[in-house]
């Protein structure tokens, strides 16, 4: 079985990334509140999580990773397979 909290763990990964809200994350900046990452066009009607952090950001760094994270995993996951699969082959 997966192990989504390996981080080497491919295949758990995208699992996590299956079961999770699907569509373009975005973040949406707030003032003297945190920061809010929100499915693209929903507003907070497409709540995915708020990001609080002590810097002066108000969290709008780890929020663009996220929304960021959510967008290239996908990606990511395909060229390291096919990576993984031209190095088995050699």
């Amino acid at each position: 079985m997966p192990n989504p909290q390996d981080p080497t763990d491919l295949d758990g990964l995208m699992a996590l990334h299956a079961e999770s809200t699907q569509g373009t994350w975005v973040v949406m900046p707030q003032i003297h509140q945190d920061t809010k990452v929100v499915l693209e066009g929903r507003g907070t009607f497409g709540l995915i999580a708020e990001v609080s952090t002590a810097p002066a950001d108000y969290g709008r760094a780890n929020a663009a990773f996220i929304a960021a994270a959510h967008r290239l995993l996908p990606k990511l996951a395909a060229e390291l397979a096919e990576a993984r699969k031209q190095l088995a082959e050699r």
